[in-house]
């Protein structure tokens, strides 16, 4: 018999961009959680980020491993807060939620 995880059956709401919250859904994940990742249009600036000290960490998809490392276990989904629908729907994604982690930059 396998040993639930620590977090399992815990639901996160991440809104978040570049590593700091992405990065603490990622680990949330890791241990059980079910995180799903809130985007807007632009997306999260780090999947387009390639380059970390010089080094470039591209992968064949054109995403930029950095943001991959930061998202691993987890749903994602677009909404545009700004309008009254994806508003909708973005609280009703915080109501379901355990724990709404929020840290953008």
């Amino acid at each position: 018999m396998e040993k639930p995880m620590p977090l399992e059956g815990i639901r996160v709401v991440e809104f978040g961009t570049f590593h700091a919250g992405p990065g603490a859904g990622a680990i949330l994940g890791d241990l059980g959680a079910e995180v799903i990742k809130i985007e807007e249009a632009e997306g999260d600036p780090m999947r387009t980020w390639k380059e970390v000290g010089g080094i470039e960490f591209s992968l064949a998809d054109g995403e930029g491993l950095p943001f991959q490392f930061t998202n691993r276990n987890k749903k994602g989904i677009w909404l545009d807060i700004k309008h009254e629908k994806g508003r909708e729907v973005f609280h009703r994604l915080i109501k379901e939620a355990d724990v709404f982690l929020t840290l953008a930059f």
